[in-house]
C-alpha cells in the first residue's frame, strides 16, 4: 500500500511534445485578448457614421432635379401669367323696348359726370330724320320741348331720356313710333315710313 509521502510527490513527467499546463493558459490569454480587440475594432467600424451623408441631405432631391421646376410648378407659372386684355366689343344697339322696334346706338358718349333728362323736363336736341335708304327729309338745330307731353314723336319721347346731355345717338324707330299709317305731309314721311334719327341732346 503506497504511503501519503509516495502519494503527495509529484506525478510523472508529461510525454515529449505536450506543452506544460502554464503554457496553455498563457495562450488562452492571448487569444482572449486578440478577441477583445477584434470587437472593439467592428465596435468603432459600426460608430464611425463619418462616410453617411448628413440627415437634412436625405430624402431630397439632387440639385439638378431640384432647381427643374416640374410640370405642376410650369402649370402654375403658366396660370399666373396675365392674359391680354380683351380687344373691346363693338358698339351694340340697345333694344329700349325689347321687341326690336325701337332701338339706340350711341354715336358719341357725352362728357363724363353729365346728367340725364327726366319726364316733364324741358330739353334741346339737334335732330335729323331720314329714311330707311337714307334720304333725309328733316333737320331741326334747336328742337326745344317737354318729355312726357306728346309734343313731338313717340320715338324722341322714349330715347331721349336714356341720353345724356352732349350725347349724340343714332335712333331706329318703326312707323308706329313715328308717323304711323298716315304719314306727314311736312316733313314729307311716307305713310308706313321707318324712321332713322340722328340726336344730339344740347341742354336739359
Amino acid at each position: 500500500m503506497a504511503s501519503c509521502a509516495e502519494l503527495s510527490e509529484p506525478s510523472a513527467p508529461l510525454p515529449a511534445g505536450v506543452p506544460p499546463l502554464e503554457d496553455f493558459e498563457v495562450l488562452d490569454g492571448v487569444e482572449d485578448a486578440e478577441g477583445e480587440e477584434e470587437e472593439e475594432e467592428e465596435e468603432e467600424e459600426e460608430d464611425d457614421l463619418s462616410e453617411l451623408p448628413p440627415l437634412e441631405d436625405m430624402g431630397q432631391p439632387p440639385a439638378e432635379e431640384a432647381e427643374q421646376p416640374g410640370a405642376l410648378a410650369r402649370e402654375f407659372l403658366a396660370a399666373m401669367e396675365p392674359e391680354p386684355a380683351p380687344a373691346p366689343a363693338p358698339e351694340e344697339w340697345l333694344d329700349i323696348l325689347g321687341n326690336g322696334l325701337l332701338r339706340k346706338k350711341t354715336l358719341v358718349p357725352g362728357p363724363p359726370g353729365s346728367s340725364r333728362p327726366v319726364k316733364g323736363q324741358v330739353v334741346t336736341v339737334h335732330l335729323q330724320t331720314s329714311l330707311e335708304n337714307g334720304t333725309r327729309v328733316q333737320e331741326e338745330p334747336e328742337l326745344v320741348f317737354t318729355l312726357g307731353d306728346c309734343d313731338v314723336i313717340q320715338a324722341l319721347d322714349l330715347s331721349v331720356p336714356l341720353m345724356d346731355v352732349g350725347e349724340t345717338a343714332m335712333v331706329t324707330a318703326d312707323s308706329k313710333y313715328c308717323y304711323g299709317p298716315q304719314g306727314s305731309r311736312s316733313p314729307y314721311i311716307p305713310p308706313h315710313a321707318a324712321l332713322c334719327l340722328e340726336v344730339t341732346l344740347k341742354t336739359a
